[in-house]
């Protein structure tokens, strides 16, 4: 039972590292979609109205993916964005080089650990490199690979949107890998220094019990721990700059992969036939009634009429869109969990605190 547990915490944490591409993801979404909708298209009018959405949506999609291939494929306009991108790559590593000689100086003069702050500049400027021999590799074939990638526009315009989500997040992996190191290297710090600062105090994790127990340490414990808590105080501000600096792009990155994000979303999620039909015929559409009174001379006779009442553009999106869950995560535990140096997207945290 025990390793059973083990197995599945080792699939989750796996599941977390490696996301599978948002191409795959997409189409996944879209065929799970096409599924439940033809398993219950016969229950009930609202699974009809669900239907005619995701008809009214693919064909929508459609139109918008052939318009976005028919650019790419005209005039070159695909090797023109190739060649935009690769000048943006050379640019973005020619200036992460200039703020990697930056942070081995005095940056903003702040009086840093010199070699320490060498390191992990060479480190970096390493990757660096790499990264422009990756840029030369992929330079011939990026034209063509954008070319052919514009065919999934008869999918619809959200499988384009997806294969350029996973081109961006190809594009800036180095940013993604300095990230995980300065994340890392700090956060071994904090988790460190917590766990010095506890040893002074007479206190110990237990990690079984997942609490803070007393315990007692002899003399050269207490030196030892005195001299690595020293130590590790002193370099902390030379790799939380470093971190501080990558996570930046690093949510960068983040912000321009949401944006396009947000858009897949409002094209799949926008129940394109209900905001036709509120458009063009308002009245088909009643999501309430109100009575009014008649009362005639000629008999003392109550008449009441029945008015129908036609739903706001709001309330036919709320009404259509499938419910989301919410985000765990609210802006303090981002917060905090950046402080304490845990990654973010994916989200991946450690049991001690």
């Amino acid at each position: 039972m025990a390793f059973k547990k083990r197995e599945d915490t080792q699939h989750s944490m796996l599941g977390n590292l490696i996301d599978p591409p948002t191409f795959v993801t997409q189409l996944r979404l879209r065929s799970n979609k096409f599924t439940s909708v033809r398993t219950n298209r016969y229950e009930n009018t609202v699974n009809s109205k669900e239907t005619s959405n995701l008809c009214v949506g693919q064909v929508l999609d459609t139109m918008l993916g052939l318009a976005c291939m028919w650019i790419l494929m005209s005039n070159g306009t695909a090797q023109w964005l190739a060649n935009i991108g690769l000048a943006y790559g050379d640019k973005t590593a020619e200036g992460l080089k200039e703020l990697l000689d930056w942070l081995m100086g005095a940056p903003a003069g702040l009086k840093l650990n010199s070699q320490l702050t060498h390191f992990l500049g060479k480190f970096f400027q390493y990757h660096i490199y790499l990264w422009t021999v990756y840029l030369s590799i992929i330079r011939p074939v990026l034209g063509s690979l954008l070319f052919y990638s514009s065919l999934s526009g008869v999918l619809g315009l959200t499988f384009q949107l997806a294969l350029l989500q996973d081109i961006l997040a190809t594009m800036t992996v180095h940013i993604y890998c300095f990230y995980v190191y300065a994340a890392r290297l700090y956060r071994l710090q904090i988790y460190a220094l917590g766990s010095l600062w506890r040893l002074f105090r007479g206190k110990k994790w237990n990690v079984l019990r997942q609490r803070v127990d007393s315990a007692v340490y002899d003399v050269d414990q207490l030196f030892v721990g005195t001299l690595l808590f020293t130590v590790l105080l002193f370099i902390l501000p030379t790799s939380a700059l470093y971190y501080v600096v990558f996570t930046l792009l690093r949510i960068l990155v983040l912000v321009i992969q949401g944006l396009l994000t947000r858009m897949r979303s409002i094209l799949d999620t926008t129940p394109w036939w209900s905001v036709l039909r509120w458009l063009f015929n308002r009245q088909c559409l009643v999501d309430g009634a109100y009575l009014t009174t008649h009362t005639s001379s000629k008999s003392n006779n109550l008449v009441l009429y029945m008015h129908g009442t036609s739903p706001s553009l709001s309330t036919v999106l709320s009404s259509c869109r499938e419910p989301t869950s919410g985000s765990p995560y609210t802006w303090a535990t981002i917060l905090k969990n950046l402080i304490h140096g845990h990654l973010i997207y994916p989200w991946i945290e450690m049991k001690q605190s």
